[in-house]
């Protein structure tokens, strides 16, 4: 998101409850929070997400899948340019069924 890897490690250095979760995920490292536990971290929420997803079935078409609240989300995504890299098929980050 517009970060370099020094500075991602220096965000999550600098909120309390990231500190205690990777210290805790990471107990046998002095310092936990290192771009490579960054990956591993993301890499392990990734391996629970589901797909397809009701948000899939939106992307289709489908306006019911998703709650109100849902969608005042992906107003704010959309509003905050988050899309200009998270923007599915050939973006730089994909998001949406891949097939």
């Amino acid at each position: 998101m517009a970060n370099t890897p020094h500075r991602v490690v220096e965000t999550f250095k600098s909120m309390p409850q990231y500190v205690e979760l990777f210290q805790s995920a990471f107990p046998e490292q002095a310092d936990p929070i290192t771009l490579e536990n960054v990956a591993i971290a993301l890499a392990a929420y990734e391996a629970t997400l589901v797909a397809p997803a009701p948000f899939d079935a939106y992307l289709n078409g489908d306006d019911t899948p998703i709650d109100p609240e849902a969608k005042q989300g992906l107003a704010l995504f959309m509003e905050k340019d988050c899309s200009s890299c998270h923007s599915g098929g050939e973006g730089y980050y994909p998001f949406g069924l891949v097939e």
